[in-house]
């Protein structure tokens, strides 16, 4: 099966990542080219320094709380 920015191929199955690489990868410039605009795309919206910023805030905000409620 082929995603967005990659393929979802059966665990633990070398063959099945072989057969996927070659196929979607080697044999097709188009499909190569697309997989990585998408890719691209993906990275630089979902982590941009903003995000980055707010999910670390937001984990020592939750570390630094959980540990004040113990002390109680």
């Amino acid at each position: 099966m082929v995603g967005d920015t990659g393929a979802i191929v059966q665990r633990r199955s070398p063959e099945a990542l072989a057969n996927a690489l070659h196929t979607q990868l080697l044999k097709s410039p188009e499909q190569r080219a697309a997989l990585g605009d998408q890719a691209r795309k993906r990275i630089e919206n979902e982590f941009t320094i903003e995000k980055m910023i707010a999910q670390t805030t937001s984990l020592y905000t939750a570390l630094v709380d959980s540990r004040r409620y113990k002390h109680f």
